[in-house]
């Protein structure tokens, strides 16, 4: 009876040891938090191509596994509680960590790394030496617009080499824009502009490096309707003389300019058209470039006008 007595003391004592066990299983299970990732807010992480990147993990029991959808797209490792995701092509994809019986799913989006530019702007002189540029990032095709009004520039792309290639021929202000998908575009501000003094009144070439006056100017005054006269002598209408002629360059009054504004104007050549070079009769679109104490600055393609304001 005694022998039967501690048998059965013994099998009750492995009973009870037995349930104590799986309720510290469970209880272990249950306090056991989910799986985090320090640093990311939602459930998505954003990786440029050939970049990784690199997160810290929580939760679970500490112990990481991990599976990716597409390893063609993005390789993931876990190497204890770090977990590192590279981008190899542009897509989506999404991995899945495991740690005991806890799961978290992450949406991983490879993108293209962000379009940049050598220069954000550049000064060229008119008829001088071309500028190269370089671009970078994007995927892999870039597509330009240029933003040129007065035709001013000579614009090459190497799809290639990623290298632009701008030349221009007089003073203007453009702006080109490179354009990659899923990429916010990248402007670059082009300013030609000789170099020179244009203070004096008078009738400049631009399209070449160094300024210089196309007439000189001897005077120059607005009437009483707004027209505006400069003369390469004292007489305001021009004049053929034995050994040469008076010229003057008439120009229709301009109404309330404004910097960057695009105004129209006609242009009489006195007392003949000949012997202006490039400057022609007829109406003209010009750029308002400045507004001055004194004078206005109307720029043209391959000349500008400094005349009284």
């Amino acid at each position: 009876m005694i022998k039967y007595t501690k048998i059965y003391s013994l099998v009750l004592m492995f009973i009870i040891i037995s349930f104590t066990m799986v309720n510290c299983r469970e209880d272990d299970t249950l306090s056991l938090s989910e799986i985090t990732l320090k640093g990311l807010e939602t459930d998505t992480i954003s990786v440029n191509t050939q970049t990784t990147k690199i997160f810290l993990l929580r939760g679970g029991n500490e112990k990481y596994a991990v599976n990716v959808a597409n390893s063609k797209l993005a390789e993931v490792k876990i190497s204890y509680d770090t977990l590192k995701v590279k981008g190899l092509f542009e897509g989506n994809t999404y991995a899945t960590i495991l740690s005991h019986d806890k799961q978290k799913k992450i949406n991983i989006a490879v993108v293209p790394p962000a379009l940049t530019s050598s220069h954000d702007s550049i000064r060229l002189y008119p008829s001088y030496e071309s500028k190269f540029i370089s671009l970078s990032g994007g995927s892999e095709i870039v597509n330009l617009t240029v933003d040129d009004p007065e035709k001013a520039l000579n614009v090459k792309w190497n799809a290639n080499t990623q290298i632009l290639e701008i030349k221009a021929f007089y003073e203007a202000e453009a702006t080109i824009t490179a354009h990659s998908q899923n990429q916010p575009p990248k402007k670059i501000k082009v300013t030609v502009k000789s170099e020179g003094d244009d203070t004096d009144f008078g009738y400049y070439d631009t399209t070449h490096r160094y300024l210089y006056k196309g007439m000189s100017t001897v005077l120059a005054i607005k009437g009483k309707k707004g027209e505006i006269r400069m003369a390469q002598s004292a007489n305001p209408y021009g004049a053929y003389t034995m050994y040469n002629n008076q010229k003057v360059i008439k120009i229709s009054p301009i109404q309330n300019p404004n910097v960057g504004d695009r105004i129209n104007v006609k242009i009489d050549l006195l007392p003949s058209p000949d012997g202006f070079g490039k400057l022609k009769e007829g109406n003209h679109s010009f750029m308002v470039e400045a507004i001055r104490s004194k004078s206005i600055v109307l720029r043209g393609k391959g000349y500008k006008f400094v005349v009284p304001k």
